[in-house]
């Protein structure tokens, strides 16, 4: 067990933008798009964009799926573009809603039920720390059924 711990709220929130409006939990950091950055902005409009649409699903076209952030990274970043989604944590903590403009943190060991409400896409890195991590999609498989990103 163990595992390294988040980085602290505070420094994950002046990178981004937040205030006491960003919602902050172990595994998860949510920041509304009325509190982002436009630093924050500006480096996530040069990551590599995810679309909803292309994402493996079940029921198939439901916008329902689930995602563990167990990769070889601290944490996941991204800038929801367009599109809704409510997040539903597996270990029973409270739902997160995200749309477009919000910037989202997910951190290793977070696990949760997507159910996308309209179709989604989002700018995403993976940093190891503070730094950008030069993981490829190549090293990322869907949970369910294995398939290479």
């Amino acid at each position: 067990g163990g595992g390294a711990a988040a980085p602290p709220a505070a420094t994950m929130e002046a990178d981004v933008g937040g205030s006491a409006a960003a919602t902050v939990s172990k595994l998860i950091t949510h920041t509304p798009a009325a509190e982002v950055s436009a630093a924050f902005k500006e480096a996530a409009s040069a990551w590599p964009l995810w679309d909803s649409k292309t994402h493996p699903q079940k029921p198939k076209n439901s916008g329902k799926f689930r995602f563990d952030y167990n990769g070889s990274y601290d944490t996941e970043r991204v800038l929801i573009t367009s599109g809704s989604a409510t997040l539903f944590p597996t270990d029973g903590s409270a739902a997160v809603s995200i749309c477009g403009g919000d910037a989202v943190f997910f951190h290793k060991g977070f696990c949760c039920d997507w159910v996308v409400h309209e179709p989604m896409t989002k700018h995403f890195a993976y940093f190891v720390g503070e730094e950008e991590s030069s993981l490829a999609l190549a090293d990322i498989a869907c949970d369910e059924c294995g398939k290479d990103w």
